[in-house]
């Protein structure tokens, strides 16, 4: 405190003078400010310390009341009386009057609601009750500036931003900030670097002015709540009839019952009072909140704590009451019912799972009554007659599009893999063209409908190897209704001259994204001729500019240099008859300029213009004249400025040396400089093609009616080439159908940009460079803890609901973790989502069956290789960090050190010799860490003894396999093993058949020739495939890169809904490592799974009801951690 106080002068001047401070505490810090700047008062008989003439008021406010009384008495020791002014309230509420405070002294809360910071709100809302020339004293953590510094440089001069010394600094993080009010307001500009408070100690020494206090006069009041007055106004529960209806979020179609959990963790079922047979009626409350739980813990060399890596994860408080014994229970986490009853037969409430199995019915009836279904399932919107015809489910899914489009939203159709995405989308298109008429919603919750614009123009936008899919499957199910694939521009503007009255453009992501290739430049820019040391290649992929300087002249000394420069370099040279122009023109501004600088009077004193100061500067000028092209007016005019200093011209002699002639110039010159900015990159016609995304927006906006982007999750990524090119074409056609399997890749910031696009509702509430916000309050943060906050992250205290930080100690880097907010799928996602799962469609018990197989390593070289590898790897990850130049260089190494034990053979090890090695990258030296002898090729390994009988097995059952690897070399070895079995395999290589391709190849190399085994890559067949429901069983050889969409679109290709037989899937895994990236896979799809509605129990964890772990989702850090890391 006294390191702030000697920054300000004691007040002597007379006058009235105020101090405000609207979050007091118990006042002792705002009355030690006033006693130093103004002294004490004489009061009972006391001797005072203040100047006479010197009358001071307090104001101030508090929200607690036993702490505003303490600052009562307070503030009664420093101001007297009836100066010293405690009023208790909200500071946000209140309001002043008055020619303003002398100062305001603000410690605000510290904490985020909504994403505005607290203690922005309380600067904006007291900076203007400062007199001017009024100073602040705002006190704020370090990590607040970034939200106050435009506020603080708008309104204030001056500005101070001092940290306090340590050790306080280290475990609070605080600032103080001071700052002059100004008059009138001012541009905002950066905040000055932060200096240190303890070492401004020698200020009034130095003879910096002290900061001083204007006079001021502010009368404060705060809104006092009428406690009577509200009583009066209101009505007990117990004499209302029935509860106050609460608020709607109208959904798109009737809620799945794993939706009823994420309900759950939003609040919707809080008051409700819940009913089932035979039990007790209930009443629920939920109270969600995201905790920080460590999943990673480094010590230094002396064993402490020096870093600490904690993840957000849901945790779900509930409780409830019983209204037949008014008992309390607050249940514990559990996504498996117990299962247990009481003496009378009825089910025990002890979990989360208990709760929703048996009060599910009217936990659904109660949200169908909070959360409306804009289409229930009835067949109350006509759809056009096409030549296929839809499923229920699939009919259903279309009028609840419809619906929505009539309401000016955007369905998502949010269909699971195979269950026909792309007939209800033919559907949609045609009921467009058609015309149909939605009915009018009862609920109240949604607004009336309006009338569709026809549809005669529809642009579909998928992936390459759909574009054939989408042909296929619009020819059966609209066999009238021509489709074009648009490749160039002039299949654009073929369509546009087509007179159909429907017409589909098929429009691949590649076509819609890539244009021409870009160069950069080599050598010298081209505009100011500055040296260019960067690569081509690295100009042209960052679309560099030239940093360089340009000269722009501006007189004619200037100009003519710069003629010489340029004429030099385009070949001219110095000397020849190409510059004598410019030799010629050179003389007229060289007697000009020489002419202002020298005078024609006889006496210097009567002239108003001044000789030269420097001699040497004239000499140049005659000098240069003597460069000029000969001409007799030269020397008459030199002989008019020198006619009493003749001596000067007596030498003057023509020469020719236009180097030094324009060197002359240049330096007489006068000039302007600025930024050259000259583009170092330009386009190239190779490949000659044009993006048909930007071509349509810019030559064709008003083409199309509808644009139906295919696969939609994969146009998340920020500022990639697929993102802005769909989203481009998003802005500009009236009405769009996204379609896509899984909308969300497991971080909330993955739904940001597409839902933006979308969605009236997410740009309502968010801006579009605000994805970081949207990630705070919907999403979940990792966050990495050194130094002190380390040793004290775990005790560290943080907002239910916000990002405040109480106490967190040292350093402190946030990035995003796995999950989003249950409230945000029912607020922005369910409410346009059109859910199409395939169990709706195929009401019968066929399902996936997934079996997990833990192999044991028999082979004691093929287990010890596996050991010796993993040992040495894990030494050397933990040697390395504390090198800068290899630390974290292995965690690549890490993820791929499970791949040994299926690569260990000699035939399929990752070096030429057949050995398996684990290395640095080339980057630092590529020196070995480990390496390990392959075992002989002759011997199957366990894990292919067991896919030996496992394929023996199935086909026997009449079933063809689908043998997923990861790593290609292990193709040649796979196939030999399936000869074993009698079959020979086809092998499906990515890097020689394209993805617009395969499922030509399949059905030509597969299915018709009928082999039973196909091996490739599960990424090769994720999408777009229809034909591999020749298959009915899928072998996992290998984890799929630990990618959840991968293995989910897989698995997808076979469970489709014209399979005829039930799919078994396959999960071989030997035991240790490998099983723990099967669990981290499974991890990653239920969170994939959570916003899908089609896994209750991936719902309750989502909305906080599970065992509250946590487990590292990377897959280097996972390893290393299994190896013993620490």
């Amino acid at each position: 405190m006294p390191l702030i106080l000697r920054r300000f002068t004691q007040v002597t001047a007379p006058g009235s003078y105020c101090i405000v401070d609207p979050c007091a505490g118990e006042g002792e810090a705002v009355a030690a400010f006033a006693a130093h700047c103004f002294g004490t008062p004489q009061q009972y008989g006391t001797k005072g310390t203040r100047s006479e003439g010197v009358e001071l008021q307090l104001r101030l406010i508090e929200l607690e009341r036993a702490r505003s009384e303490k600052a009562q008495n307070v503030a009664r020791r420093v101001a007297l009386w009836s100066a010293g002014e405690v009023q208790q309230g909200d500071a946000l509420a209140a309001t002043f009057e008055g020619i303003g405070a002398s100062a305001l002294w603000l410690n605000p809360p510290y904490d985020e609601v909504r994403g505005i910071r607290f203690e922005v709100r309380f600067l904006r809302r007291w900076a203007s009750c400062l007199a001017v020339g009024g100073q602040l004293v705002l006190i704020v953590p370090e990590y607040a500036l970034d939200a106050l510094s435009v506020d603080l440089t708008t309104w204030f001069d001056d500005i101070e931003v001092l940290k306090y010394p340590e050790p306080v600094y280290s475990e609070y993080k605080q600032v103080v900030v001071l700052g002059t009010r100004r008059a009138l307001r001012t541009d905002p500009h950066p905040l000055p670097s932060a200096g240190l408070l303890a070492r401004e100690e020698g200020r009034e020494q130095a003879g910096t002015s002290l900061r001083a206090l204007p006079p001021g006069q502010l009368d404060v009041t705060v809104k006092a709540l009428d406690i009577r007055a509200l009583l009066q106004s209101t009505t007990p529960l117990a004499t209302l009839r029935r509860v106050a209806a609460p608020s709607q979020v109208g959904l798109a179609m009737r809620p799945k019952p794993a939706h009823v959990a994420m309900a759950l963790g939003s609040g919707i079922f809080n008051g409700v009072c819940l009913t089932a047979h035979g039990q007790p009626q209930l009443l629920a409350k939920a109270v969600f909140q995201r905790n920080f739980v460590t999943v990673d813990e480094k010590r230094n060399e002396r064993g402490e704590v020096s870093k600490v890596t904690q993840v957000e994860r849901p945790q779900l408080r509930l409780t409830t009451l019983d209204l037949s014994t008014g008992e309390y229970r607050e249940l514990s986490p559990g996504t498996t019912p117990s299962g247990k009853t009481d003496s009378d037969g009825k089910s025990v409430i002890e979990n989360f799972a208990d709760l929703l199995l048996v009060y599910g019915d009217s936990m659904v009836s109660a949200m169908r009554e909070r959360c409306p279904a804009l289409h229930e399932g009835q067949d109350d919107v006509e759809l056009a007659s096409m030549a296929r015809t839809l499923l229920p489910a699939q009919a259903s899914a279309a009028r609840a599009a419809l619906k929505l489009l009539a309401r000016g939203e955007t369905p998502l159709v949010l269909g699971e893999i195979g269950s026909g995405k792309t007939s209800v989308a033919a559907q949609v298109l045609w009921s467009l063209h058609k015309g149909f008429k939605a009915p009018k919603d009862t609920s109240g919750a949604f607004a009336d409908p309006k009338s569709v614009r026809r549809v005669q123009r529809a642009l579909v936008v998928c992936p390459p190897h759909l574009v054939r899919n989408w042909q296929d499957e619009l020819r059966a199910c609209l066999p009238h209704v021509p489709t074009f694939v648009l490749e160039t521009a002039s299949d654009v503007e073929a369509l546009d001259r087509r007179s159909d009255p429907l017409i589909v453009g098929i429009l691949s992501r590649e076509a819609a994204k890539l244009g021409h290739a870009v160069e950069g430049v080599a050598g010298r820019c081209p505009n100011c001729g500055m040296r260019i040391e960067e690569s081509a290649e690295k100009l042209a992929s960052s679309r560099a500019v030239c940093s360089g300087w340009i000269r722009e002249p501006k007189n004619a000394l200037a100009r003519t240099a710069y003629a010489f420069r340029c004429l030099v370099l385009r070949g001219a040279k110095p000397g020849s008859a190409t510059l004598e122009p410019l030799r010629k023109a050179a003389a007229l501004p060289l007697l000009r300029y020489l002419a202002a600088h020298t005078t024609r009077l006889s006496e210097s004193w009567q002239s108003k213009r001044s000789r030269f100061n420097d001699h040497k500067v004239e000499g140049v000028v005659i000098a240069a004249l003597g460069l000029c092209a000969p001409h007799p007016r030269i020397k008459r005019c030199l002989a008019i400025i020198y006619k009493r200093s003749s001596w000067m011209i007596q030498k003057f002699e023509h020469k020719v040396d236009d180097v030094a002639l324009a060197n002359a110039l240049a330096d007489l010159g006068r000039w302007r400089n600025r930024r050259c900015g000259e583009p170092l990159y330009q386009a190239v016609p190779r490949p000659r093609r044009f993006p048909l995304a930007d071509y349509i927006c810019k030559r064709f906006p008003a083409l199309f009616d509808i644009v139906v982007p295919d696969e939609f999750h994969e146009y998340s990524t920020d500022g990639s080439a697929q993102e802005r090119a769909l989203h481009r074409l998003t802005e500009k056609i009236p009405l769009c159908l996204p379609l896509t399997g899984s909308l969300m890749n497991g971080y909330a910031k993955s739904l940001f940009r597409n839902l933006w696009a979308v969605s009236r509702r997410m740009r309502e509430e968010f801006a579009h460079d605000e994805a970081g916000r949207f990630a705070r309050l919907y999403g979940y943060q990792k966050r990495v803890l050194t130094g002190d906050a380390a040793k004290e992250g775990k005790a560290a205290a943080y907002g239910s609901a916000s990002d405040r930080v109480v106490k967190v100690e040292g350093g402190e880097r946030l990035s995003d973790a796995p999950g989003v907010l249950p409230s945000f799928v029912l607020r922005h996602v369910l409410p346009l989502s059109v859910t199409l799962h395939k169990r709706d469609i195929t009401p019968d018990d066929r399902v996936v069956d997934h079996d997990r197989q833990e192999v044991r390593i028999e082979d004691a070289e093929h287990k010890a290789g596996g050991e010796l590898l993993g040992r040495k790897l894990k030494d050397a990850v933990k040697l390395d960090r504390f090198d800068e130049l290899l630390a974290g260089k292995l965690f690549g190494q890490l993820a791929e050190y499970p791949s040994y034990y299926d690569r260990a053979s000699a035939d399929t090890g990752n070096t030429p010799q057949g050995d398996y090695e684990i290395r640095y990258p080339e980057d630092v030296g590529g020196a070995l860490v480990a390496h390990a002898e392959g075992l002989p090729a002759a011997y199957w390994l366990a894990k292919e003894e067991w896919l030996i009988s496992t394929l023996r097995r199935e086909l026997a059952e009449g079933r063809n396999v689908l043998l997923f690897l990861w790593h290609k070399e292990l193709a040649a070895r796979l196939q030999k093993l399936c000869k074993t079995v009698g079959e020979v395999p086809a092998f499906l290589d990515a890097g020689k058949v394209p993805a617009k391709k395969r499922q030509e190849w399949i059905d030509r190399e597969v299915v018709r020739p009928g082999k039973r085994i196909l091996i490739t890559n599960p990424s090769c067949v994720q999408t777009g495939l229809n034909n591999l429901i020749h298959f009915s069983s899928a072998v996992f050889f290998e984890n799929p890169g630990c990618n959840p969409f991968i293995a989910r679109q897989a698995v997808g290709r076979l469970d489709r809904i014209t399979q005829t037989k039930d799919v078994r899937v396959f999960w071989p895994v030997y035991e240790g490592v490998q099983c723990l990236l099967l669990d981290l896979l499974q991890n990653k799809t239920a969170i994939s799974q959570q916003i899908d509605g089609i896994d209750p129990s991936a719902a309750l964890e989502m909305a906080g009801g599970g065992e509250s772990t946590a487990e590292a989702l990377d897959v280097g850090l996972a390893v290393y951690k299994y190896l013993g890391g620490d």
